[in-house]
């Protein structure tokens, strides 16, 4: 593990843990990636999952129940429990024929659990519950709630799956009636010993998560490491053409500033000019085919940053 540039390590205000509080922030397959990660290192782990998805079988629950998007929350509730577990493996199922044909059969448990608590973070307590999880998920969001996106025209497109398809986003920004973060998430993310945003979509992902009202304060106030992981690979319409610098920006922008990089050395997408107050650290973090982040590996390189802190 390297670093390219060197700067003072702050004094933590309060007693630091032999296994860190661990809080990770996004949505959709980075998310979980993460997840697998934290759980061959960290002492309490918090995911907090964007609820804006508008396509696929969460679009179908949202329509026909007007809930928040539950898949990203199934796929995170799934990434910290027992894979091996048979009660795990049935929540993963996918149904192959008929009029259920795509939907995995834990996005049915979660939105009966939905109707029966009339809360998301309810429902996913209960979720954990029946499958032991070695971690808490909470939804960014408790309400339904919509993604919606500044282009650089001025123009505002609305949905996630619209804005996914853009390659001229200035902005993001959440709307619904209820778009605050639930009172766990923002005390989580208060005590933690690290805060994780990434890898995954910046703006459909990661600032789907982030924008929920007050996350940005609690982040800010945190003495934890803020750790961004970079993407391994650019996104053909999103971030077309973006450096990691451009993410890093665009995180800055939306007042989201990280302290820490995690990137590996062999990179597919530009460096940019990294602000100098960013500690960048290299490793190796890609799987054999170097198209996703390998969980040991990314378990590695955070459990070292963590270490060094202690020291």
């Amino acid at each position: 593990m390297s670093e390219n540039a060197e700067n003072k390590k702050p004094k933590r205000p309060f007693p630091v843990t032999e296994k860190p509080k661990v809080v990770a922030l996004g949505g959709g397959h980075g998310l979980a990636q993460t997840l697998t990660a934290l759980k061959e290192y960290a002492g309490k782990i918090t995911a907090i999952v964007s609820v804006a998805d508008n396509g696929g079988s969460s679009k179908v629950f949202r329509d026909e129940l007007n809930m928040p998007a539950i898949g990203d929350m199934r796929r995170c509730l799934l990434a910290l429990a027992d894979e091996n577990d048979s009660l795990t493996q049935t929540m993963s199922y996918r149904f192959t024929e008929g009029r259920f044909l795509d939907h995995p059969v834990g996005n049915f448990v979660l939105a009966g659990l939905y109707q029966i608590t009339n809360s998301l973070e309810a429902a996913s307590r209960e979720f954990a519950c029946s499958l032991n999880l070695l971690g808490n998920v909470l939804p960014a969001c408790n309400g339904n709630v919509t993604l919606a996106a500044i282009t650089k025209s001025g123009a505002e497109v609305r949905g996630q799956i619209e804005i996914t398809g853009r390659s001229d986003i200035s902005r993001v920004k959440l709307i619904g009636a209820d778009v605050k973060a639930p009172d766990a998430a923002i005390s989580s993310i208060a005590e933690a010993d690290q805060i994780i945003i990434g890898p995954g979509s910046l703006y459909t992902s990661l600032l789907a998560a982030l924008l929920a009202d007050g996350i940005r304060e609690a982040f800010h106030a945190s003495p934890g490491q803020k750790i961004y992981i970079a993407n391994l690979h650019t996104q053909n319409n999103e971030t077309r053409g973006y450096s990691i610098a451009d993410h890093l920006e665009a995180l800055s922008l939306h007042g989201f500033e990280c302290e820490i990089l995690l990137l590996p050395p062999d990179h597919y997408i530009e460096h940019g000019v990294i602000p100098p107050h960013v500690r960048s650290i290299t490793s190796d973090l890609a799987d054999k085919d170097g198209l996703v982040h390998a969980p040991f590996l990314l378990a590695q390189a955070l459990e070292q940053i963590w270490r060094e802190s202690l020291s």
